[in-house]
């Protein structure tokens, strides 16, 4: 995941100095597949838990190609409720400078927050 956020950040054209990317990761708020018993009952070997505690990690494991690359990655999580909530922070937080979106949402809410921005949205769910 890193490593296809980096190829976005390079293929904008960096700058000279370095360059800080605000990247938001859109999850549904109080998301059921996250609940103890589902967790529990999951395979053995089978990854479980937020995809964005895994995002986080990629994200630090590709630290030192960021910095190579005169580029940080801020990540923020915001819970949405439904595909309307979904469209309207992609747009708000496009706004502010929000360069990327990662998306662990339904597809139809993934679309939704596709409609709401131009920048890139990159589903993982």
């Amino acid at each position: 995941m890193a490593g296809a956020l980096l190829c976005a950040t390079v293929a904008m054209g960096l700058p000279a100095h370095a360059v800080t990317f605000k990247v938001a990761m859109l999850v549904p708020a109080g998301d059921e597949r996250l609940s103890r018993a589902r967790l529990e009952r999951a395979l053995p070997a089978h990854p479980t838990g937020p995809l964005a505690d895994a995002l986080k990690v990629a994200l630090t494991e590709g630290q030192a190609e960021l910095q190579a690359a005169g580029a940080k990655i801020e990540l923020e999580v915001v819970e949405v409720a439904s595909a309307a909530a979904a469209r309207d922070t992609t747009a708000r937080l496009s706004g502010a400078g929000t360069a990327a979106f990662v998306t662990d949402l339904p597809a139809a809410w993934t679309v939704a927050a596709a409609d709401g921005t131009r920048a890139a949205v990159l589903n993982v769910g």
